[in-house]
């Protein structure tokens, strides 16, 4: 997602980097939400819309690194366009941005909440 806007060629761990990046904040994001279930109740929600929106830049960072080591593309296997391409890479960053914009909203006006109704105890 990040790597495919750079101007070509793109080195071979750029897009490693940031699949491995990208998965661990994705696992990071949603255990720690997940942990919070107690507080908040919209948790198991919240940690989906991180799932969804880290996890989609992850895998095509993954499709991406594939590209550039193998030289092996989901574009070419399936006969799309260069316009096609596009469309889906723009659509897939406006899902992972939205996601990830939902998610935050959503933790921080359950925050908000639990502050509201609990003070600052902890």
């Amino acid at each position: 997602m990040v790597s495919y806007w750079f101007p070509a060629p793109v080195a071979a761990w750029l897009p490693l980097t940031l699949t491995i990046g990208f998965g661990a904040l994705a696992v990071i994001a949603v255990v720690m939400t997940l942990a919070r279930q107690q507080e908040e109740r919209d948790a198991g929600l919240i940690a989906t819309f991180y799932g969804i929106g880290l996890g989609l830049a992850a895998v095509s960072e993954l499709l991406m690194y594939f590209d550039v080591v193998y030289g092996w593309s989901f574009a070419v296997a399936f006969a799309m366009s260069a316009s096609f391409v596009t469309f889906i890479a723009v659509a897939a960053v406006v899902i992972a941005f939205g996601a990830l914009c939902i998610a935050a909203a959503m933790q921080i006006q359950e925050e908000g909440a639990y502050h509201s109704t609990h003070g600052l105890v902890h």
